[in-house]
């Protein structure tokens, strides 16, 4: 039987690599931190006796699918540890036999008691990519509010909630290489659509499900309004299927023209 215990900080909540991950995922990220060593070990690597050093450990896929239980494909795993690379939590080293799993800045996420709350204090760029321990700590303010977020925050339509995962997806796109000022514009022009079309609130889409990985936004990057139809001549005259035309609201002319007055100043 296994003895021993892991820290885990609630900030992992807050994070993009818990958002991000599928369920099936989580149960991966949990596991690993399990396995590692919390001490210095000796296995045999490549060929050669190796030392693994706190917060590395000797594994397989299967092995790690095992210790995650009923539900969990090597398939899964395979995957969760591409996005946790990619998220900057581990490096994954593989032979034809097995792999070494090395949790990146173990040693400070496992400190003990005031230092790992001083080190916070004076880490936070750090503290926002990983996980820590799990003691509160009452000095992370990180924020994640910027000013292009608030930019993006304020044109958005619709009612002002989930301010904070929609952050938080923010942050993850930015990471992506995606810019703020792609993410604004295409807030802006969703607004203008959800205006033009008379939306009603309770279908708008949320600012975090607009900004989550499935991209959302790039859907309104190249939108444009479309002008109200007017009917078309017919040949010598007339309008052609004219009981398939309705007759103009001048008011949806005027409000057309009042979101794209730049096309008749």
């Amino acid at each position: 039987m296994r003895g021993g215990w892991i820290k885990l900080h609630r900030q992992l909540l807050d994070k993009a690599i818990w958002h991000e991950s599928t369920p099936e995922q989580k149960v991966i990220l949990i596991t690993l931190l399990m396995m590692a060593n919390h001490e210095e070990k000796e296995w045999e690597w490549k060929g050669q006796k190796h030392k693994a050093k706190p917060g590395q450990f000797i594994t397989s896929l299967p092995q790690i699918a095992k210790e995650c239980g009923k539900g969990i494909t090597v398939q899964n795993v395979r995957t969760a540890l591409k996005r946790f690379e990619k998220y900057d939590f581990l490096t994954d080293e593989s032979t034809n036999r097995n792999r070494l799993i090395t949790i990146k800045n173990w040693g400070f996420y496992q400190a003990r008691g005031k230092e790992l709350t001083d080190n916070l204090t004076g880490n936070q760029q750090a503290a926002n990519r990983q996980l820590t321990a799990n003691k509160n700590d009452k000095n992370d303010k990180n924020n994640i509010y910027t000013v292009d977020f608030e930019k993006f925050w304020s044109v958005y339509p619709g009612r002002r909630i989930g301010k904070k995962p929609a952050a938080i997806k923010w942050h993850a796109r930015l990471k992506e290489g995606v810019s703020p000022e792609e993410l604004i514009k295409a807030a802006q022009k969703y607004a203008q659509r959800c205006k033009l079309e008379r939306v009603e609130e309770k279908f708008i889409m949320r600012a975090e499900t607009f900004l989550g990985p499935n991209e959302r936004w790039k859907d309104w990057l190249g939108w444009k309004p479309s002008q109200p139809k007017t009917g078309k001549e017919a040949p010598g005259g007339g309008v052609p299927n004219a009981g398939a035309y309705k007759p103009i609201d001048p008011e949806d002319v005027k409000r057309w023209k009042e979101l794209n007055r730049d096309i008749y100043d």
